[in-house]
């Protein structure tokens, strides 16, 4: 037997779809030799489908065996190409649309379907979408779970708030625009906290301003307020997050990373250390961040020492020779803080301007 039978049949009796899922058969030009059509039998013996190339596996196999033994297929078969084969002739078998609860049988292979297959399957039921959707054999695209969830609302279903909760932050993620401005401040404020740390900016952006909508009638107990905004943060822009440190409520540093990083990056040493408070302590942790290291570049030196973890890589100013070589960093509440070397150089060089003018 060649090694690559004996590879196959290994593939086969491990049982291991991890393994078997990156395993190609090897293709030929061969049409269904011998009147070798795959059958129920065919298919229910031990050595299937290792005995077929692909290409024979696709001329033996027919749409209709395909529809009468899918509930076998879809577990026998680990090979991308052999499962991606199944699909296509499956849409072939059904060119109408693949009925429901064909499609929920597929659950064991569905994540290999291209787009162009989950547009032909029949998706009704929130109970059909919940299933595909879970990952028990493997991830979704962005694009596979936008075509599974516009299938489901081009059913007639409603975009509300059990079809949110079904699909969740990484979901909703996948709405366009327009699909996102759909949703209700309402079923918004009773979905509940989501990720949405996959959404592009300008989605993040729509949905914060969708979220403070919302909950704006907490606005009075600013704890709760802010709680209930944290998930949405990632869009919020500079001022909202200074309101936010006026108002004294603090972060965690893994929800500081979600703002959005054009932010983060204007936030001064004094506003970092009261926007995370006690968790301060928590920053040199995340030093290795390259949104941290460069918050961290873009701040004086003098600043990071007031903050007392030992962050090292901030700006350094040289002074004038007529300045004292020392570094004092005061925080001003509410204004940032100020360098009070840079403020009397300035001072100074404007008095000996003044004063060389008068000369002249």
């Amino acid at each position: 037997m060649q090694v690559e039978e004996q590879e196959k049949i290994a593939c086969l009796l491990q049982d291991n779809r991890e393994i078997c899922s990156h395993f190609r058969v090897k293709r030929d030009t061969s049409s269904c030799e011998n009147n070798n059509y795959i059958t129920a039998a065919v298919i229910n013996s031990s050595l299937f489908p290792i005995t077929y190339t692909s290409s024979q596996f696709d001329a033996c196999l027919s749409n209709q065996t395909v529809k009468e033994n899918l509930q076998i297929l879809v577990y026998k078969i680990y090979m991308i190409n052999l499962q991606q084969m199944i699909l296509d002739k499956l849409d072939e078998a059904y060119p109408y649309g693949v009925p429901e609860d064909q499609v929920l049988v597929l659950q064991p292979i569905a994540t290999v379907a291209s787009v162009k297959n989950i547009n032909n399957w029949n998706i009704t039921k929130l109970s059909t979408l919940e299933a595909l959707l879970n990952t028990s054999y493997g991830s979704w695209t962005a694009n596979q779970t936008a075509a599974l969830i516009a299938r489901y609302l081009g059913a007639g279903n409603p975009l509300d708030l059990n079809l949110l909760q079904a699909i969740g932050g990484p979901g909703i993620c996948t709405f366009n625009i327009n699909l996102l401005s759909n949703i209700s401040e309402e079923i918004l404020r009773d979905l509940g906290p989501i990720n949405i740390s996959t959404c592009s900016l300008d989605k993040k952006q729509l949905l914060y301003a969708k979220a403070k909508l919302a909950f704006m009638g907490e606005r009075n107990n600013t704890k709760q307020y802010y709680s209930d905004l944290t998930n949405y943060l990632g869009g919020a822009p500079l001022e909202d997050i200074k309101g936010l440190i006026n108002d004294n409520f603090t972060l965690d540093m893994p929800t500081l990373l979600t703002l959005d990083p054009n932010v983060l990056l204007q936030l001064s040493a004094l506003d970092v250390k009261r926007i995370l408070g006690d968790k301060i302590v928590t920053l040199p942790q995340y030093e290795s961040n390259p949104i941290v290291q460069q918050w961290i570049d873009n701040q004086p030196q003098s600043a990071l020492a007031f903050l007392n973890l030992n962050l090292t890589g901030g700006l350094v100013y040289n002074n004038p020779p007529w300045v004292f070589n020392f570094s004092i960093y005061i925080p001003v509440t509410g204004r940032g803080s100020v360098n009070l070397p840079e403020v009397l150089a300035t001072i100074l060089t404007a008095l000996l301007m003044a004063s060389w003018q008068t000369f002249m």
